[in-house]
């Protein structure tokens, strides 16, 4: 049996590695200088992730789809529905209390530099094709003006990025690929 020493010892090991862990995540959103999205993996049908949290003494549920560090050192979070109403604005992160942890566990870490540009948009050019004629392992991204990656498929549609600025992109390694199956359905 452990004494109440080694269990207090390893609780003192349990919050340095969760402050270290948070400060880590504040380090990388800084570097990064934009926001970067949040996605619930396992429920790609809602853009963002969806928590409950307390509040005024009653669960509430939040759906939300970006975090980013202001210069403060504050990490945000991005909250596009709130109490099942549509809201538009960040939030601090220790306003989600216990559930922030959560947040943090969905930040999609996109590698831009893993990425390659691919011309055309939403009606023409090899980033409709990709959408189009590619199989689902293509993963075809949309990269903002202001850094934020996302992925296609939090999306209903490619027509949620009309008149948006920004460019279309596939990860390197897949770029052959798409270009094979594209060049195979016009085969077709």
């Amino acid at each position: 049996m452990k004494t109440k020493e080694q269990l207090d010892q390893l609780s003192a090991m349990i919050g340095e590695a969760i402050r270290n862990y948070h400060r880590a995540v504040e380090e990388n959103l800084l570097e990064l200088g934009h926001p970067v999205s949040v996605q619930d993996t396992y429920n790609v049908d809602v853009r963002g992730i969806t928590l409950g949290i307390m509040s005024d003494n009653r669960v509430v549920t939040g759906v939300f789809d970006q975090i980013r560090c202001c210069r403060n050192d504050n990490i945000e979070v991005h909250c596009t529905s709130w109490d099942y109403g549509k809201t538009d604005e960040w939030v601090h992160l220790s306003a989600l209390g216990e559930a922030g942890d959560y947040v943090l566990e969905a930040i999609q870490w996109i590698d831009r530099d893993k990425l390659m540009e691919v011309d055309g948009g939403v009606w023409s050019g090899t980033a409709n094709e990709v959408y189009s004629f590619c199989s689902s392992e293509i993963a075809l991204y949309f990269i903002h003006e202001n850094g934020l990656i996302e992925d296609l498929l939090w999306h209903e549609s490619i027509d949620d990025f009309i008149g948006i600025r920004g460019v279309f992109a596939v990860e390197k390694t897949q770029y052959e690929t798409a270009i094979r199956q594209i060049e195979q359905h016009d085969q077709e």
